[in-house]
């Protein structure tokens, strides 16, 4: 089977180490890696040299899509290049095995964005894996010809066919977007595509939380993943000519700010099973050492119907070990790793299952499959 899961990921150290560790379950993985807005007063060219290298570091040899989606518009040129251009020639000293993606209308100024797009031709010829072009969620809202229109010129000026292009249409955080409004929505713009059928589709969204206030102190929360619902309802009720493959952001929000001072942040574990996201929260760090709650928050994971086994991750065997005492994380970053790998790897098992059964299924299927795939397969 070839990829049917697209997470999005930041490029930061964590995050690439969840992916790292996804072993068998990158068979039927490709993520897309987002560079970050650099830290402010960094080096631009160094911090650029500082992401590839961590992707060289962590997923050297595996098939990935990459967004330099944090250079805000109007970054200066590096080497005399667009900083994307200059990006995705860095990739390509490398020889990292890298699709391409970007997106439209990143730049105010029309100059730069047609110098990005000239300077980016030799360069997708020469990486030779196509292009992948994200489409946000507001150019669905707008008028859609004029986004496929983009698509079709685009390709064209990257001299590449269809069959070697693929789009994301990235809803971000769905959280609190009508479904039936978004089922709509996505199905119009796919079906727009007309006689241009590219590689695949990638519908990625998010309903993570922003931040655990609306979990009860010491309590858990369970958030329906409306993004797999979605992708999964207009998988089996609508034919297309090209695959419909299935994206989203792991645990973490969309949009999340890593800013703030260490004691404003909360102990929590972010656990998911089948189609929800389960959080269990603590405290404040300010309040609770975290060394204690964690503890604690690993025990109720263990103890919760969730479960699956401390064999089935690296994630999971995070949980057991600190359950042991084997583990003592003290800051939050062990989590971000912990937590988006066992989403990885659950997200990943369930697309093997859920592709060649959702075809045709009718919605009292679909809530089964999508309610007790994993506990009847992974228990």
């Amino acid at each position: 089977m070839g990829a049917v899961y697209v997470p999005i990921v930041k490029g930061h150290e964590n995050d690439l180490r969840a992916l790292s560790l996804l072993h068998q379950a990158w068979i039927s993985t490709k993520p897309l890696i987002e560079y970050t807005l650099p830290t402010a007063g960094t080096d631009t060219a160094a911090d650029l040299v500082t992401f590839i290298e961590r992707i060289k570091q962590y997923v050297a040899l595996k098939e990935t899509f990459v967004d330099f989606y944090g250079f805000p518009p109007g970054t200066s040129d590096i080497d005399g290049k667009h900083p994307v251009a200059a990006a995705f020639d860095t990739i390509r000293a490398y020889g990292l095995p890298v699709t391409p993606v970007v997106g439209f209308d990143r730049e105010v100024a029309l100059e730069r964005t047609e110098q990005m797009w000239r300077e980016l031709v030799d360069l997708v010829i020469a990486i030779g894996r196509g292009c992948c072009f994200r489409v946000d969620i507001d150019e669905l809202d707008g008028p859609q010809e004029e986004t496929w229109d983009k698509i079709v010129e685009r390709s064209a000026q990257l001299k590449i066919a269809p069959s070697q292009t693929d789009v994301v249409i990235d809803l971000r955080s769905i959280r609190d977007r009508d479904e039936h409004a978004l089922k709509d929505l996505v199905i119009d713009f796919a079906l727009g595509a007309g006689k241009f059928v590219p590689r695949s589709m990638i519908l990625a969204g998010s309903s993570a939380l922003h931040t655990v206030k609306d979990v009860p102190e010491n309590g858990t929360l369970s958030v329906e993943r409306k993004e797999l619902r979605l992708w999964a309802e207009i998988f089996a009720d609508t034919q297309f000519p090209f695959p419909l493959i299935f994206g989203d952001y792991g645990v973490v929000y969309p949009d999340f700010d890593r800013e703030g001072s260490f004691g404003n942040i909360n102990a929590k574990i972010r656990y998911t099973a089948n189609d929800k996201i389960h959080y269990f929260r603590g405290k404040l760090y300010s309040k609770v050492e975290p060394l204690e709650q964690y503890h604690m928050l690993s025990q109720q994971v263990m103890a919760s119907p969730y479960y699956i086994g401390s064999g089935y991750s690296f994630g999971d065997r995070y949980i057991h070990d600190c359950v042991r005492g084997r583990e003592k994380p003290r800051q939050p970053g062990p989590w971000v790793l912990a937590d988006q790998n066992h989403h990885f790897v659950h997200t990943a098992h369930q697309m093997e299952i859920l592709v060649p059964r959702l075809a045709g299924a009718e919605q009292m299927d679909i809530d089964s499959l999508l309610a007790g795939t994993a506990p009847a397969v992974y228990s």
